[in-house]
């Protein structure tokens, strides 16, 4: 058994004295033959940090918008374990819960064309709102089993859920959106398969693989950007990128 503990206060003291990263970090592991198991506790706090945001307008016309003094919240738990009751099996799986959030509003946000001239100016209320584009729980299990000498046939099954569109700071200048959750993106499933064969070439110890990535070809988004609020006061999605569909690759790995 293994238990760690951590906490990390890092302070930046060359820059801005309120600038700092608070880092808290609680885990425990157990081990036994054939099993093992680690959960993982986190919470991570920021202050004032800074970046910038490249937001778009209804013509595809990109804009820029600089980011100062924001808050962020990251916690949650994790844990993943692997099992191998015989020889020829083995069984993986993990799951995280997150809870990933913005702290505060912004004020006063300059908006700039693509030759850097200020071109706006807005408030960003963004308190409370989910960290975007980052699926915030995920689950897997994988499984391993050796059929035949040296050929292995494995699944993996993972899973994506309360993952949220991005902001974009030129729609969210609206107190309604204060404490106001972001667009949620569909949970979704994947499933992938594949094959292993070992064998011994002139010497050489050869290893050829095949698989198949999201087996069922399923449809499903991996970001969005947030759109404004429709007449019914109902939040909208501006666009979205498509995860990949169904593929497949073979792969041969030689070892001198």
């Amino acid at each position: 058994e293994k238990i760690f503990k951590q906490h990390i206060d890092d302070k930046n003291t060359l820059i801005r004295t309120d600038k700092w990263t608070g880092y808290s970090e609680i885990g425990y592991g157990y081990r036994t033959r054939g099993f093992k198991v680690n959960v993982n506790g986190y919470y991570t706090y920021w202050q004032d940090k800074a970046f910038t945001k490249t937001v778009y307008d209804d013509d595809g016309q990109s804009y820029s918008a600089n980011l100062l003094g924001v808050d962020a919240l990251h916690k949650g738990i994790e844990v993943d374990f692997a099992w191998q009751p015989t020889r020829k099996l083995t069984v993986t799986g993990m799951a995280s819960i997150g809870d990933w959030r913005w702290l505060n509003n912004l004020e006063n946000v300059i908006i700039y064309d693509d030759q850097q001239n200020p071109i706006n100016e807005v408030n960003v209320y963004m308190e409370g709102a989910e960290v975007g584009n980052s699926a915030q729980t995920t689950m897997a299990i994988g499984v391993s089993y050796e059929v035949l000498p040296k050929l292995r046939l494995d699944a993996d099954w993972n899973y994506y859920g309360q993952l949220y569109a991005d902001y974009d700071v030129t729609r969210l200048d609206d107190p309604r959106y204060n404490e106001t959750s972001m667009y949620q993106l569909p949970n979704y499933n994947l499933f992938d398969i594949g094959a292993s064969y070992g064998f011994k070439m002139g010497g050489f110890d050869g290893l050829v693989n095949f698989r198949v990535n999201n087996l069922f070809d399923t449809d499903y988004a991996v970001q969005g950007q947030q759109g404004g609020l429709n007449e019914m006061g109902q939040l909208t999605l501006n666009g979205y990128y498509m995860g990949i569909g169904r593929t497949y690759s073979v792969g041969l790995k030689m070892s001198f």
